[in-house]
């Protein structure tokens, strides 16, 4: 909109979008990741190794003050660096018993960097990183001629840190 009033008033908008999260800050993730794959045994048993180095960090601005113009503005005094740091393991193993049948096992660590700015109350805290934990196993067979595949496992999986904001009753 772009109007001028009779009076001489001038009226203008312009779109602003706002989100229950407003982004005032800024997030950078610097990822190092390395995987190795071998085979061992004549090909009967293949295993697969995976590393992974996160370090993110949330540039803040902290809250906002009063700009002694009737609106606000971001408060320097209150920006600060949050730094989140940490490694996500992964090791699996398959073996090949039979053409037809194979067990597997896998255990994975993980870090879960919020990904969105998340901060406690009354203290101002920032939400910590979630860190995981699972681990699987099983067999896995296929009888093509009886047109039969299939796939027995248990997974064990845990969380720390994890937040949920959904069907929240007051």
């Amino acid at each position: 909109i772009d109007v001028t009033l009779a009076d001489g008033t001038r009226l203008t908008s312009r779109y602003f979008n706002y989100t229950s999260a407003p982004a005032d800050y800024t997030k950078t993730d610097d990822i190092l990741m390395g995987v190795v794959q071998s085979r061992w045994w004549q090909d009967r048993i293949h295993t697969i190794v995976g590393i992974r180095k996160d370090k993110v960090l949330f540039d803040d601005w902290g809250s906002y003050v009063a700009d002694n113009q009737g609106g606000y503005m971001r408060s320097p005094a209150n920006r600060s660096d949050v730094p989140y740091d940490g490694i996500t393991r992964n090791y699996g193993v398959v073996y090949h018993a039979f053409n037809w049948l194979s067990a597997f096992g896998n255990y994975s660590t993980s870090l879960g960097v919020p990904s969105l700015k998340v901060i406690y109350a009354p203290t101002g805290a920032f939400m910590d990183p979630m860190r995981g934990d699972g681990r699987d196993f099983g067999l896995k067979f296929s009888l093509p001629r009886a047109r039969i595949e299939g796939t027995i496992s248990y997974f064990e999986a845990s969380a720390d840190n994890d937040t949920d904001n959904q069907n929240v009753e007051g």
